[in-house]
């Protein structure tokens, strides 16, 4: 056969096909090392997986189409889309939570902008540091009717007694 007789590299400069050159058994990381590209590949009919096991970015697999929620079902992470360009709102309604969101390097101003509020905030960790709210006057039954981030501080008011508690 032609894989005996000559090397995958010299296949590929003599214009066969990633489809050819997988259905003689050649593996996809050979493949991409002689040169086939990301939309080579996906023609021949490698799965997603596939191609993010031989190490494609989720900015490299958006071009081939791959859908922002599939990014996530891949294994990506907010990080990883952040870092391809993908839009704050893309990432949240792929159903990444708080905690990723954060992760990724994402603000408490960036994230209210987008509808998460104090309630979304209490589980996360420490970096926003909400463990310092003044709450001196807070009773044990005290339920905040709002609370809102502005200006770089949270507020909430009482229910009760109208007190904003500011952190």
């Amino acid at each position: 056969s032609l894989i005996n007789t000559f090397s995958v590299s010299e296949l590929h400069d003599a214009s066969f096909s990633a489809l050819d050159l997988s259905n003689t058994g050649v593996p996809i990381t050979e493949l991409k090392s002689v040169g086939f590209t990301l939309n080579e590949l996906d023609e021949a009919g490698f799965s997603n997986t596939q191609l993010v096991d031989v190490g494609y970015t989720a900015g490299e697999m958006i071009t081939i189409d791959v859908s922002v929620p599939e990014l996530k079902t891949l294994g990506y992470t907010a990080l990883d889309l952040k870092n391809a360009d993908v839009s704050l709102n893309q990432i949240n309604d792929a159903s990444y939570n708080v905690n990723e969101l954060q992760s990724a390097g994402y603000t408490p101003t960036q994230l209210t902008g987008i509808g998460y509020g104090l309630v979304d905030f209490a589980g996360i960790s420490r970096t926003f540091s909400l463990s310092t709210w003044t709450t001196r006057y807070q009773t044990a039954y005290e339920v905040f009717d709002d609370v809102v981030f502005s200006n770089g501080y949270f507020i909430a008011i009482s229910r009760y007694s109208g007190v904003r508690y500011i952190h």
